[in-house]
């Protein structure tokens, strides 16, 4: 037989509010931070992408789904990085040690060439083959088609095709 269920235990999910009413509940916030379009531009970078309505307290933590001041609006990239484990103040700081979307990428970027580098030195391969292979045809026509900062991905996307297909 099933336990009963405690009804002031379990959280159910409910429909997030809209954008606008996020950045009317978080206004003061909003102004504090200087964004110029809140509802179309994320909090952080002001990348004017795709943007995600982003709990400040998590739902795995008890954080309502239905509450437009438990909500910020991010970019992709803002809301992976995101420490929605902190408080909301210690988030509001964070949302103020604001970083461009170009600098973003920069730090995506070297995340991706420091792995790169350990898989490498891991590997074996000597240095000179590694580098022989990077002014191959191959690399050249992936990282050709770069168009920086706003194409970094196809760098990324070349560097771990390096690792993939050349390392072991």
């Amino acid at each position: 037989m099933p336990l009963p269920v405690d009804a002031s235990t379990t959280h159910k999910r409910s429909s997030a509010p809209t954008i606008a009413a996020i950045v009317q509940a978080n206004q003061s916030l909003v102004e504090r931070l200087g964004v110029e379009k809140p509802a179309e531009t994320c909090w952080r970078c002001e990348h004017d992408g795709r943007l995600f309505r982003c709990h400040v307290l998590a739902h795995r933590h008890g954080g309502p789904d239905d509450e437009a001041r438990n909500f910020f609006v991010l970019c992709d990239e803002c809301h992976r990085q995101q420490p929605d484990s902190l408080p909301r103040k210690a988030q509001e700081l964070w949302l103020g040690d604001r970083l461009t979307r170009g600098e973003q990428q920069v730090r995506a970027l070297c995340r991706t060439i420091k792995k790169v580098i350990q898989r490498i030195e891991a590997s074996g391969v000597p240095p000179e083959e590694v580098a022989g292979y990077m002014k191959s045809t191959a690399f050249k026509v992936k990282a050709s088609k770069i168009g920086w900062p706003s194409d970094y991905n196809v760098l990324c996307t070349s560097l771990e095709y390096l690792v993939a297909e050349y390392l072991p």
